[in-house]
C-alpha cells in the first residue's frame, strides 16, 4: 500500500476555500453526505424590510433582495454588507421575484417569477440605471410554473428551474440566453424551491432548511442541513481568490447569512499538541510555479471537474545568441 501524502496547512486551507459546499465529501474518498456540523452559518445583516422577502443575489460588495409587493409586482432592493438600504426600484412586474441572478458579462440582473400558479419567465433588470427597468421578459412558460433562475455564466446561458407547482416534479433546464433550451434533467422533489445558483459547473438547489449540491447532469453529489428557523428565500454565490461563498436568505425575520467549511487546520501548534488531535506531519518541497490560467486540479475553485496539469510553454527570449532554452553540452552525468 502506497502512504499517505502529506496533508500540510497550505494545502488544507485551498482545500476549505476551493472545495466549497463539495469540499467535505471531495476530501475523503467515500466520505458520508456533509452535514450541518461541517459548515458555520454565520448572520450577516438582518434585513431592514418587512415585507415579502423572496430572491437574493450579490455582486460587488451588494445584496440585492426580491420582494413580493403583490398584484404580480415586485420590487428589488440594494444593501451593504451592514444592511444599509442603498436603492429601490420602483414596482416592476417580475411577479413573485423568486430568485435574482446576475449576468457577469453585462451586469443585467436575471428575475424569474416564482409562485406555484405563475408560469415561469425571465424578466432581465438593468438594475444599475438610474431608474432600473425590465429591458426584455423571457417566456418558460412550457417548462410549467414554480420558476427559479441561475445565471450559468461559465457558458454564458441560464438554468431555469420549472414544475408544474410547489411540490414538483420539477425539471431543470439549460437554456440560451433568448430562451432556447439546450437540455433538461428531472429531480425528485427536495422541499419547496426557494433558491438557485450555479457556482462554476457545480448547481445550488435552495429548499427548506437545505441546499442541495449537483452537477450538471442533475446527480446529487451532497445535500447540507441548515439548522436556522424561519422560511428559506433565495440563494447568491459570490468568488472569493480560489473558492465560492454562499449567501442565503431567511424570513421571520429578514435576514441574510453566509455559509462556509468547518474544517480542521494543521498549523504550526501542532507540534505543540494544540488545536489539533492529529501529529504535525512533515511538509513536502513546494510545488513549481504554476502558469497563470492553468488548471489547479478539481479542488481548485467551485465547479472545476477537470483534473491534472497542463503542460507549461517554455518561455522565449535571448541567452548567449540563441533563441529559447540554451542547449547543454555532452553527455549527461
Amino acid at each position: 500500500m502506497r502512504p499517505e501524502s502529506p496533508i500540510t496547512r497550505r494545502r488544507l486551507l485551498g482545500y476549505a476555500g476551493g472545495a466549497g459546499l463539495a469540499g467535505a465529501t471531495a476530501l475523503v474518498a467515500g466520505a458520508a453526505p456533509a452535514s450541518a456540523r461541517a459548515y458555520e452559518f454565520d448572520l450577516v445583516f438582518n434585513v431592514p424590510d418587512t415585507g415579502n422577502m423572496q430572491g437574493l443575489a450579490y455582486r460587488r460588495g451588494r445584496f440585492y433582495v426580491g420582494f413580493d409587493v403583490g398584484n404580480g409586482m415586485g420590487v428589488i432592493r440594494e444593501y451593504d454588507r451592514s444592511g444599509t438600504k442603498l436603492k429601490e426600484t420602483r414596482p416592476l412586474a417580475v411577479g413573485h421575484a423568486a430568485e435574482l441572478s446576475f449576468r457577469d458579462a453585462d451586469g443585467m440582473l436575471y428575475v424569474a417569477t416564482g409562485g406555484g400558479t405563475n408560469p415561469t419567465k425571465v424578466h432581465v433588470v438593468d438594475i444599475a440605471a438610474d431608474a432600473p427597468s425590465i429591458v426584455r421578459t423571457i417566456d418558460f412558460a412550457s417548462l410549467g410554473n414554480s420558476g427559479l433562475v441561475a445565471v450559468d455564466n461559465r457558458r454564458d446561458g441560464l438554468l431555469v428551474h420549472a414544475g408544474p407547482g410547489d411540490q414538483g416534479p420539477f425539471v431543470f433546464g439549460f437554456a440560451d440566453l433568448n430562451g432556447q433550451v439546450r437540455s433538461t434533467f428531472p429531480l425528485p422533489y427536495q422541499g419547496v424551491p426557494q433558491g438557485l445558483e450555479m457556482a462554476g459547473d457545480k448547481i445550488l438547489y435552495y429548499t427548506d432548511n437545505r441546499i442541495t449540491v449537483l452537477n450538471r447532469q442533475g446527480r446529487i453529489l451532497d445535500a447540507i442541513d441548515i439548522p436556522l428557523t424561519g422560511e428559506s428565500e433565495g440563494l447568491a454565490v459570490a468568488p472569493a481568490g480560489r473558492g465560492t461563498r454562499v449567501f442565503f436568505g431567511y424570513n421571520k425575520p429578514n435576514r441574510v447569512y453566509a455559509m462556509k467549511p468547518r474544517l480542521p487546520l494543521i498549523d504550526s501548534s501542532a507540534s505543540a499538541g494544540e488545536g489539533t488531535t492529529s501529529p504535525r506531519r512533515p511538509e513536502r518541497p513546494p510545488e513549481p510555479r504554476r502558469q497563470k490560467g492553468a488548471d489547479h486540479g478539481p479542488l481548485s475553485r467551485w465547479g472545476s471537474d477537470r483534473g491534472g496539469r497542463r503542460g507549461r510553454r517554455r518561455r522565449g527570449g535571448r541567452r548567449g545568441g540563441s533563441s529559447g532554452w540554451p542547449r547543454r553540452s555532452g553527455r549527461p552525468r
